[in-house]
């Protein structure tokens, strides 16, 4: 038994709120198993979903890549309607848990937008938002701004600072 059981597709629920959307989350693999919207490069497929839906001022999506089971690196790429923008390629090894890294990826986005970040530190604060999570265990992110703000100017010398 699946989760989505609304007896229609993620796609008919979803699509008439993304329409009313001026930011949205969304990765190629989201895009395409929900609307079928496909492309070869980021930028493509946000301007395909900005034709969809024309209202999407924004978008972006983490990205992943396992190495092992406590080995990822992760980076953010974000479409500010000209441009793609990514952050740096984090290495993340001795993952601690990585349960709520999603939820910090966006809230550090949310975060940076309503603290009046440029795009680029909108989306550097949220990945490493999302990388500080990996090494905090529950569901919380209890990093602060400041560590965040230092991962994001590249201070990765292995010391937290609490």
């Amino acid at each position: 038994m699946g989760l989505w059981q609304y007896g229609k597709t993620p796609g008919d629920v979803l699509a008439p709120l993304v329409e009313k959307s001026s930011v949205v989350v969304a990765a190629a693999s989201d895009t395409e198993s929900i609307f079928g919207i496909t492309a070869d490069n980021y930028a493509d497929l946000a301007k395909l979903m900005k034709q969809r839906f024309p209202k999407m001022k924004i978008m972006l999506a983490s990205r992943r890549t396992s190495v092992s089971a406590d080995h990822n690196t992760l980076s953010g790429i974000l479409w500010n309607g000209n441009e793609v923008i990514e952050s740096r390629t984090h290495d993340i090894d001795n993952i601690v848990d990585r349960i709520g890294s999603g939820d910090s990826f966006i809230s550090g986005f949310i975060y940076g937008h309503f603290n009046n970040y440029s795009h680029q530190d909108k989306i550097d604060f949220a990945a490493a938002a999302a990388v500080l999570k990996h090494s905090i265990e529950g569901d919380h992110n209890l990093a602060s701004v400041t560590e965040i703000r230092n991962l994001m100017s590249g201070e990765t010398g292995g010391r937290v600072k609490r």
